[in-house]
């Protein structure tokens, strides 16, 4: 870009300020405060001479308000139309920018909702899955009507816990079906082997070596048709695992990338961080408040030149 101007050089502006400057007799007002000499006895006409010193600064001021005026009205005609010519483009790159972190936070929450739904599925049927393999174990070890009778009302228990396994219980009230039989057997083959033991003892008692040869091989065929059948469940279970795996697939559209992430933070409870990191909590002083009460004093009257309030030393500093 190319500009046609008259470039103003340190040493033309220089030139035209010092050409003010002399109208105003500079030199000698600079020599004049040079040579003059503050004692004790002339302390007071110093100040004096110091105050129009200070007074003839402004001078400068005026000056270079002057001379910068035509500069600072070129700038001021760049400025407006730069910001005129920038402004609707600026509007319509922050309406699209809207737009579109609008869409990109609308998918990412879609995005985390479906994953959140299928981790959940995904834990769900699980469980299930545990639960049916934990299940058949317990029923193929335990030897007593209790136990048996305990496995029962726990898998009864949740055949109904809908809160558990929510729009999945009828696919847990499925499996657990499966052990209902193996269960029947269970019990069956429990009052046989309590038979068979009773049998066994008084066989032994009486001295019936037979008796008790053949009680033994009852109570063994009851028990590896049981353990047998148990296996069989079990390994119909591990195989329902096996063949029908469960994977968290989340299918949802690309979202924009963000152009910066930035991590912010925003205090929600001061004393739980002053206690737990009191180095990160500083307390400092509110000087509008302060200048406000100093203001309110001022106007009262204060007499002497300091006093103390709230712990705050208030005092004059004097200039001379």
């Amino acid at each position: 870009m190319e500009l046609q101007r008259t470039n103003l050089t340190p040493e033309v502006i220089k030139a035209n300020f010092q050409l003010e400057l002399n109208k105003l007799r500079y030199q000698e007002a600079l020599q004049s405060l040079a040579d003059y000499e503050v004692t004790t006895e002339n302390v007071l006409e110093a100040q004096e001479k110091v105050k129009a010193a200070r007074k003839f600064l402004t001078k400068f001021d005026e000056i270079k308000k002057e001379g910068k005026e035509a500069a600072l009205a070129e700038c001021r005609a760049w400025d407006s139309v730069y910001n005129d010519l920038r402004k609707p483009f600026d509007a319509l790159l922050l309406e699209k920018s809207t737009q579109i972190s609008q869409i990109a936070q609308k998918l990412e929450k879609e995005r985390m909702d479906k994953e959140r739904e299928a981790f959940r599925v995904k834990g769900i049927q699980e469980s299930i899955n545990q639960f049916f393999l934990d299940q058949s174990q317990a029923i193929a070890i335990c030897t007593t009507p209790e136990e048996i009778t305990a496995i029962e009302k726990l898998i009864g228990s949740h055949k109904g816990n809908k809160a558990k396994y929510m729009e999945f219980l009828p696919e847990l009230v499925e499996k657990a079906e499966l052990l209902t039989p193996l269960i029947k057997e269970k019990k069956a083959a429990i009052k046989k082997l309590e038979a068979i033991r009773e049998a066994e003892i008084k066989a032994e008692q009486s001295g019936n070596d037979e008796a008790k040869l053949a009680a033994m091989e009852a109570k063994e065929a009851i028990e590896q048709s049981i353990q047998e059948k148990s296996h069989r469940l079990q390994e119909k279970a591990i195989n329902m695992a096996v063949d029908n795996p469960i994977e968290v697939e989340v299918i949802t559209q690309e979202a924009p990338k963000p152009k910066r992430t930035t991590w912010k933070w925003k205090l929600t409870d001061i004393i739980k961080t002053r206690k737990a990191m009191p180095d990160w909590v500083v307390l400092t002083i509110n000087e509008e408040k302060i200048y406000e009460y100093l203001k309110a004093k001022k106007a009262e009257g204060i007499e002497g030149d300091s006093f103390e309030f709230a712990g705050i030393t208030f005092y004059a500093e004097k200039t001379y």
